[in-house]
């Protein structure tokens, strides 16, 4: 349950969401035409899935998606700083019909990961690409990507920027 508040003092409702979501990692729709929400949610390893409304996994991706260097430091098991954790903080998934046929796509960052073997909260990303799904009765298809971009794709943005 996540509750949402417009200051510290005002509680303004809540959502009733599965367990896997939190603030930073969801994006909800209708993406398979079955008039219930899906939710596209991103765990800590960059692991795409799609849950229905009930939070069971419908698809989950074998690449990695919605990744960040962008983050902070949690709790600290001991004084000298060896044991941190860290929590990455994904890049936006967008839902929205971009070819205006009334079926929602997911626009998402795609990032190759080359971190396994650097230190705790290290993440090394030497390129990036956006990436744009659908739904196709069986899982998400790719629909098209942008060319590789060197560095990470951290953020992503709707927008007519030409009227």
């Amino acid at each position: 349950m996540i509750f949402l508040k417009v200051s510290a003092q005002v509680t303004v409702g809540s959502a009733a969401l599965p367990k896997r979501c939190n603030i930073f990692n969801f994006a909800k729709a209708d993406i398979n035409n079955d008039n219930a929400d899906e939710y596209v949610v991103v765990d800590q390893a960059n692991i795409m899935y799609v849950l229905d409304a009930t939070g069971s996994q419908i698809w989950k991706s074998r690449q990695r998606f919605a990744a960040s260097s962008n983050g902070f430091s949690g709790k600290v098991t001991d004084l000298s700083f060896n044991m941190v954790d860290f929590f990455y903080l994904p890049s936006p998934i967008l839902i929205m019909d971009l070819n205006n046929d009334r079926i929602p796509e997911i626009v998402v960052n795609r990032s190759p990961y080359y971190g396994a073997f650097l230190p705790a909260g290290l993440k090394y990303y030497e390129s990036g690409e956006i990436v744009s799904f659908s739904w196709d009765q069986m899982g998400l298809v790719e629909n098209w990507k942008t060319r590789e971009i060197n560095g990470i794709v951290t953020s992503i943005r709707e927008g007519d920027v030409n009227g």
